[in-house]
This record gives C-alpha cells, structure tokens and sequence, in this order.
C-alpha cells in the first residue's frame, strides 16, 4: 500500500509518542471513582459502534447516528431509505431502484446496500447489534439494511472512517450497526400509507415487549409494499432527448424491423412489408424502453425481529437475536430484441423488388445458394414476450450469547450466530429458444412459420414455443460466526482505567449459486458450493492519559486508543491492519479527534467464482464517433486471479457542545481516503465509448473485437442477449469480467450543526448536515491516471446537504427539510447538469392525557416527500433498463412528489 501524507500521518504518529512520555502514568485513583465507574459499566449494554471496549465512546473517529425519534419524524418506510436521508449515504450502485453504478450489474435482486461517501457498495460493513449478518443477494456480497424494520430500530450508528482494525473485511469506508430494541415495555402499531402519480407504498407494523425481574423479550414486525413505476409514466424518461438539447437514443431493433440486404436498410411500414413498399435507406426508429420498462419494481417486504434477555444468576446472562426476513418483487423490461437471419424459404417471406439476396450464413451442401436477408427486429408487442423477472429473498439468523462477569471489572462475551439466506431471480421474454426461433423462421408452413415481415398476426403456439425459455438464478449463503471477547481495567493511571478488549473469531461461509437457462420446466441446477472460512485475533488498548480527575491547562481530557487485528483467510491470505485514534478535549464542551488506519476488503465469492460462468452479451452502446446506437459485446464472469483491496484512512476533526445551549451541536471533520485495487467491471456501463480513452485497456474495436469474439465463441462461451451472428459481426468488445481496476483517493468535509432554540411559543430546532469533497480522484484501470471526478456523471457531487427547521410544542410537531445536490458535469457530453434542491414537510400530533383511552398515545402523522413535485434535473444520457434517458437515476427519485398519512398508537 501507498503512503500518502507523509507529513500529516507523521505527525499524528509523533503525537502519539510524546503522549507516553507526560508525567501522567502515576498509579492514583479513589474509591469513590472507582466505583461509580463500576456503576457506568453494569449500565452498558451494547459496546459502542467502532470500539470492543465497554464504556467507551470511539476514539478519534466520528459518529452519525439516527436516534429513535429521527426514525418517528422521518417519511420512510424502510431502513435504507432512512439511512438515505443522510448526505453521507449514497444510493450509488447497490439499491432496489436501479442497477446503474459500481456493483448495480450484478444486484438482478433489486437489494440495497449502505455506500458511504460513494466509496463503492462493497466498502461499508453493515452490522446488527455490533455482529455481522448473513450477506444476501445472489452475490452472497451485503447486508440489506430493509431486512431490519424501521419499528424494531432502537437507534443506527455510523462510523464513517476505515475500521477494519476493529471489525475485518468489508469496513473501509465505515461501518454502520443498526442496533435493535430490547427491554421494550408495553405495546406500539403504526400504519402508514403514501401515495404519488401512479405510484404508492404502505406499511404496517408494531412492537411488544414484556418485562420480569431478570430479563425482557422484545418482539418487533414490519409489512411494507411498494407499487411499480413505469417508465411510460414518466415525461422525463424517454430515448429521443433533442427537445431538450439532448441526442436521439432511439434504437432501430423496433417492431416493425428494419430489413437489411446487400448492403441497404428498408424500413417495414407500419401496415406490414410489400416488395414494392419498401424504400432503400429508410430505417425504423423506436423507443422500446420507455414503452415497456419499470422504473422501480414492485415490492414487498415482511420482517421480523425478537430480542431476548435472561439474567442467569448474579455474573452470567443470557442474551438472543432472532431475524426472519422475506422480500419479494417483480419487475417488467424490454423484451427480446435482434438482428434475425431470415431465409427465403420462410412462408411470409418478403424481399424489396430487384433485390439479391445474401446468402445464408453458414450455408452449405443443398442449402447452399438459398438466400437470406436481416431484420433488425424487436418482439416488443407479440403476447406472451413481455420481459418478467420475478425475485424473491428469505433470510433467517440467530444469535445467542453469554455475558459474564468476571473478577474485578473484566468482562467476557461469547457468541455464536448462524444464518441462512435463499435468493432466486425468475426471468423470461429477455430471451428466446433460438432452436425454436430458427426452426420459424425457416419454416414454410404459414402454421408454423414466425412473420417479422408485419404482414399478418404470428401463430400463438409458435409465439409461446419461441419464448419458452427463462433464465433462473437462485443462491444460498449461510455462515456460522463464533466469538469470544474479554475486556477490562488492567490498571489505573491518573486520568482512570487503562481498558484493554482482546476476542478470537471464526466465521465461516458457503455460498450456493448460478444460473440456468433453456426451456421452462427442463432447467438443472448443478452449481458448485464455494467455501471461505476466517480466523481472526483482535486487541485494542484504551489509555486515558487525562481526565477530569487529573485535567491540565488546555488538556481538559486526553484519550488514546490503539487497536489491531489480523484475519486469516482459507483462500486469500493473511492480512494485519492496525488503527490509531486520539481525542484531545482543550476544554470540556470541545473534543478534537483525529485516526489513521489500514483497512481491506477481500474478493467477494463470486467475484473470484462468477454465479452465471462466463458469457457475452449482445447490447447496445452509444458511440458518440458516429452519433448513433451500436450493438456490442461484453464479456462477464469471474477472476480467480483477484487480490483484496486495501485502504488507508486518515481523519481530523473536532465535536463541539456548549453547555451553555444544552442540545446544541457542532461537529466538522475531514477525511482523507486512499482506496486501492477497487475490484470492478463494466458489464453494465453503455456508455463506455463515451469514455473510450478512459476505458481503452478492456475495449477493442473493429477486427480486433471481432477475432476476441471469434476466440471466445471457440472456446465455448455462450452469447446472450442477442444473436450468434450479431456477436461475429460486433466491431465494439468490452472486457467487463471482475478485476483489480482502479484507486480512488477521496478527501474533504462532513459537518453537522444542530441547535435547540426553546421560546414560549415552543422549542424551535435549526440544523445542518452535509458532506463536502475536496477532490475525488479516480483511476478507473491499474494504467490509467488519476483523474479528479467530483462533480462528475457518475461519481459523488461535491456537495449535498440536508437543512432541518423544526417546531414542537404540546404534542405538536411539525418540520420542514430542506435538501441540496450541487450542479455537476455530464462528461459524456460537456455539458452541465443543474443543481436539486427539493422540501421535504412533516407534521405530527400525539394525544398526551386524553379522556379516551383509544385517543391516548394516538399519533397522526403527515408527511409530504418532494412538496413542490420537482423533477430531476435534465441529463443526456442514453436510457438503460434501469434509468437514464432524460435523467440521472443514482442521485435523483423519478417518483415525485408522495404524499403520505401515518398513525400510530402506543399501549
């Protein structure tokens, strides 16, 4: 790994080591200190997020956290999307709207995964009650935050800064812990029902709890729905964008086709093909997209979470988790589309008057000198090739522990958790039975010959034996995660206890998964099991080398954490990363902070082993050397060869809380990211040829793609998407397999602000919350140059920001948010993309002492997402399944204004 910043990391280091040397190791303490220390240990429950030390805060690194009334003011009704509303949280690559961005190729589940900074979807480790959880998706590869239901949410932490020294793999960018409830007391429902043009969602859920004199049992369920959005709904989303200043996107595989023979292009009228019909140069034009695509998917998610306590005796308690969570959805998409080889002996057959044919290809023997012609044809229209993909998603854990009290304040906690999820993706009209096409085409019984002439209605039964055939991905992941964790004083100085934690973990995890594809109902299902197992030793130190007891002029409080961990892998090595971290307090309402550590992230499974082997895929990109849409060829599948990516992280900063304003605020923290060896491939990027100087390490054209191609079909690699002939004839290949590709070096500003302001009229809230980058440089291939790419299609915007303004008096509370996207650039065309600013509005009002008992406790709500129903601002950029086409789906919600009722009632 590369050292940057030498001055800066060299200080901090420095820094640590004149802290040994203060005159502050003296070996003081009273019992009055000592005990009301004791009392602060008995009372934590659940060690803090980016620590293993009980009773600590984290040192040197930040904390965003949603409490539980953020959770009851906000309009969401899933945990990712209240996540979301922090500007720290991307919806970039992995999330349940669209597959656009790093990692969106392979979420074909519609899940979501926590992407702080926009580092990448794969760079935070998501936990739950400071555990990890089962990985979902057919990639085994995160953790959906909706699994968790927003009424079983005691509170969310995030730690956005590496800390892998502390948890392993995955926490590069950060961690973020969702924390459950647990000694709940009594009983909550809330309901809550959104509507917005042709789109709604709703949810349903509540929470229970029964507390004894030794322990509580906690119960919390969650139904949410969520309608589709399609696209046709949606002005904005359209391929033809020169109304706007936009290009034309529009493809020419449309129904009716487009004949090609000898050279020309004939456009098939609307009332079907004639000889004399046809006119030589014309080609059809379409917008298939928009006329068949969702936007977001239907869904629907069930879950449940149960937490449980037992005190065993005076020193051992008993502690579980329970998780069942189910999610299911569909989504509709462009049908089948090709370039088909039709031969004159099909029985609806149609060639322009004067025309010679080209032969076959491929023709021989007596077929030899049977002619042929091309069609470039889309299935957009016949019954029966709708593009569906139905996908499901169960998961299970559980966890049970053992917290034990041993001599003098140390501590042990024992844990084993093991889980399990089941993932499958059913799809259809995307693809074809290219025997049974072939075998139609051919045929010159008008029974049973298919028309891509438009001339007469296809057979039904030839329809359905053309598309009888899907793609069925399915995947299991469980994993058996053990711990154990002893932590303690192992003595005192004169600012308190030194504390030290030190664990030993093992985590193993197989993964089931692949594809089938052929005929429906005659689908196999042999894949491979891949393993990895983790054994993993971890210790961290805590030193309070000052404290109130002890302060000094200008050291109110010093605070020193060090901590390491080393984990070794059953099929990628060993790796050690160590963390450091320094809060400074100068006085008593200011803390300064600063950390450095080394983090990694290992391949992912099938980022080594690809689900569905190697293919190549038929699709179009946008070459703007021509100004047209082509058809090309990209390679998928896995890279056994892949190294884990690594990090350094450096951060400073300060949290500042006045006690003379008791509620108030302020927080400013930079960071600094080094990310190297970022796995990735650009399966699904459409618009590479727009970066093609960018890219040129895994692009080929013209004749060199065509003998790649040639050289792959020999080799047995299967195309999809498209046609055998029309992956031959491709002059654009793209390498989008797995690989170590680029670095990113991020650096900038998160800052917060939040101020209380009590007045007779009631209590008046004003806040901020915001990230700003400094610069965000990318270097998208292991030979390309890092290239800054804040305010840049595709990569974070070096600002955003969230304003809160909030009110609140007897029972009332109402709040008007504010959200901020900065301007930014579309690379592909030069041009600028404006800036978003929307509002959000909530109002609530509890009933406190009412006479009734059905009105006491009663919580009506109203929520009102996007008040003034502004649109995404305009992008040109050619529309994909998933978004594009008039706007940028990773930073702006195609749904519009929703408004939404709530209620909820506490017994």
């Amino acid at each position: 790994m590369s050292t940057r910043r030498p001055v800066v990391y060299s200080s901090l280091l420095a820094l640590m080591g004149s802290l040994t040397s203060l005159p502050l190791l003296a070996q003081t303490t009273d019992d009055t200190d000592t005990q009301s220390k004791v009392e602060l240990l008995e009372e934590v429950v659940v060690t803090a997020t980016g620590t293993s030390i009980r009773g600590v805060a984290p040192v040197g690194s930040s904390m965003i956290e949603l409490d539980r009334d953020a959770i009851d003011s906000s309009a969401s009704t899933t945990t990712i999307n209240l996540l979301r509303e922090t500007p720290q949280i991307f919806t970039f690559g992995v999330n349940d709207t669209s597959r656009n961005g790093s990692g969106g190729s392979g979420n074909i589940v519609y899940g979501n995964a926590i992407n702080i900074r926009g580092i990448g979807p794969y760079a935070t480790l998501t936990l739950i009650n400071g555990r990890r959880a089962v990985p979902q998706g057919t990639l085994g590869a995160t953790v959906d935050p909706t699994a968790v239901p927003t009424i079983g949410l005691q509170r969310i932490e995030v730690i956005a800064d590496g800390a892998s020294a502390v948890y392993g793999s995955d926490a590069v960018a950060g961690v973020a812990n969702m924390i459950l409830r647990r000694n709940y007391e009594g009983a909550q429902i809330q309901a809550q029902y959104g509507m917005g043009d042709e789109y709604d969602e709703r949810q349903l859920g509540f929470v229970a709890g029964k507390s004894w004199d030794s322990g509580n049992v906690t119960v919390s369920a969650q139904q949410s729905y969520r309608s589709n959005l399609f696209g046709g709904d949606r002005d904005f989303y359209q391929s033809d964008l020169r109304s706007q200043g936009g290009a034309d996107y529009r493809v020419s595989s449309c129904a009716p086709g487009t004949i090609s023979v000898a050279g020309e292009t004939y456009a098939i009228t609307e009332g079907g093909a004639t000889a004399a019909g046809l006119t030589a140069g014309t080609v059809n034009t379409c917008d298939n997209l928009r006329a068949s695509t969702d936007l977001m998917p239907e869904q629907e998610v069930e879950s449940v979470v149960v937490t449980f306590d037992q005190e065993i005796n005076n020193n051992v308690s008993l502690f579980a988790d329970f998780l069942v969570y189910n999610r299911d959805g569909q989504r509709y998409s462009e049908p089948y589309d090709a370039t088909i080889t039709v031969p004159e002996s099909n029985a609806y057959f149609v060639a322009p008057a004067g025309v010679t044919l080209d032969p076959c290809p491929g023709s021989t023997g007596a077929a030899a000198g049977v002619g042929c012609l091309a069609v470039d044809y889309s299935f957009l229209g016949e019954k029966g090739s709708s593009a569906t993909s139905t996908f499901d998603t169960e998961t299970w854990q559980a966890t049970i522990g053992f917290d034990i009290e041993l001599a003098g304040d140390w501590h042990a906690n024992l844990y084993a958790t093991t889980g399990e999820n089941k993932d499958r993706v059913f799809s259809t009209g995307n693809n074809v039975d290219r025997a049974a096409l072939s075998t139609a085409l051919l045929s010159s019984d008008p029974a049973t010959a298919y028309n891509p002439f438009g001339t007469s209605d296809n057979n039904q039964a030839v329809v359905d034996a053309i598309f009888n055939y899907a793609s069925d991905t399915r995947a299991k992941t469980t994993i058996q995660d053990y711990g154990l964790k002893i932590d303690g004083s192992l003595f005192s100085v004169s600012g308190g206890d030194v504390k030290l934690a030190a664990g030993v973990s093992y985590y193993d995890m197989e993964l089931w998964t692949g594809q089938a594809r052929g005929n429906i109902g005659e689908l196999e299902f042999d894949f491979p099991t891949r393993t990895r197992d983790i054994t993993s030793g971890f210790v961290e130190l805590f030193v309070p080398l000052v404290s109130e007891q002890n302060s000094l002029p200008g050291i109110y409080s010093l605070e020193l954490d060090i901590a390491g961990r080393i984990d070794d892998y059953s099929d990628v090595g060993k790796t050690e990363n160590p963390k450091i971290g320094v809060n400074w307090n100068p006085v008593e309402d200011l803390t300064v902070h600063a950390s450095y550590g080394e983090s990694f992230r290992a391949p992912g499974l099938t980022q080594l082993y690809s689900a569905g082997g190697s293919n190549m895929y038929v699709q179009n990109y946008y070459d703007p050397t021509i100004d047209a849409v082509v058809r090309g060829v990209a390679l998928s599948g896995g890279n056994t060869g892949l190294a884990p990516e690594t990090a350094e992280t450096f951060s400073i900063g300060f949290d500042y809380t006045p006690s003379s304003m008791p509620g108030a605020r302020f927080s400013l923290n930079f960071f600094d990211v080094v990310y190297e060896g970022q796995i990735g491939g650009q399966l699904a990027n459409l618009n590479i040829l727009s970066q093609e100087d960018v890219f040129a390490s895994i692009l080929l054209r013209g004749a060199n793609a065509q003998a790649r191609v040639a050289q792959l079909l020999a080799d047995g690699t299967n195309v999809r998407g498209g046609s055998v002939t029309e992956a031959e004839a491709t002059t654009v290949f793209v390498d989008g397999r797995q690989n170590n590709l680029g670095t990113t070096e991020a650096r900038g500003l998160d800052f917060a602000a939040m101020v209380p302001v009590n007045t007779e009229l009631g209590e008046f809230t004003l806040g901020v919350n915001g990230t700003w980058f400094d610069y965000y440089k990318v270097a998208q291939t292991s030979s390309s140059p890092l290239i800054d790419q804040a305010d840049n299609l595709d990569y974070p915007v070096s600002l955003r920001m969230r304003g809160t303004v909030g009110w609140s008096r007897d029972g009332w509370e109402l709040a008007w948010k504010t959200n901020f996207l900065k301007d930014y650039n579309n690379t592909l065309t030069d041009e600028k993309i404006s800036s978003m600013t929307t509002v959000d509005l909530s109002g609530s009002y509890t009933f406190m002492g009412a006479d009734s008992s059905v009105l006491d406790g009663l919580k009506v709500g109203l929520f009102v997402t996007n008040l003034f129903d502004r649109e995404p601002p305009f992008v040109d950029i050619a529309p994909t399944n998933n978004g594009g086409g008039g706007f940028d789906p990773q930073v702006a919600s195609p749904v519009g204004r929703l408004v939404s009722l709530s209620l909820s009632k506490t017994f």
